[in-house]
């Protein structure tokens, strides 16, 4: 959808090898530094590939982490982990004609308040069973009985 309108950009393996017309379109190749690729867009489609009550995986935070807004589709449940205003619920909208008409009339100060929630949200005590210091500390408690 967003190929049709020059709005998109793809990158990655393999995506080379596809013959779709759409998809040489829109492929950037290869990326040598995701996270200031990423960066680099006000936006990123985030969907996991699948969508479980519980299952968030880096993708959300990754996009966060450079100051991108993931446009989020996956756990059903990802409110409970992630505050709404950190990201754009695709589940909200019926197609991505829809989606399209909001990205376009977002204003400067709509798409920085999703940054300030970004950064508030990782300076939380909710975000920290996210950090590798949380993991690190979970994994000693295991190991120590």
């Amino acid at each position: 959808f967003f190929g049709e309108h020059n709005e998109v950009d793809l990158y990655g393996p393999r995506w080379d090898k596809n013959p779709a017309p759409f998809i040489k379109k829109i492929w950037r190749g290869f990326v040598e530094d995701k996270p200031k690729t990423m960066g680099g867009y006000t936006f990123a489609l985030c969907f996991e590939n699948a969508v479980w009550p519980g299952y968030v995986t880096e993708k959300i935070f990754d996009c966060m982490a450079v100051g991108t807004i993931p446009i989020y589709r996956g756990a059903p449940d990802i409110e409970e982990e992630v505050p709404a205003g950190c990201f754009i619920d695709m589940r909200k909208f019926k197609n991505y004609a829809e989606l399209r008409k909001l990205l376009h009339v977002l204003t400067p100060e709509e798409i920085n308040g999703y940054k300030e929630a970004i950064r508030a949200y990782f300076n939380s005590p909710r975000f920290q069973k996210f950090t590798p210091k949380y993991f690190f500390e979970t994994i000693l408690k295991i190991i120590r009985g």
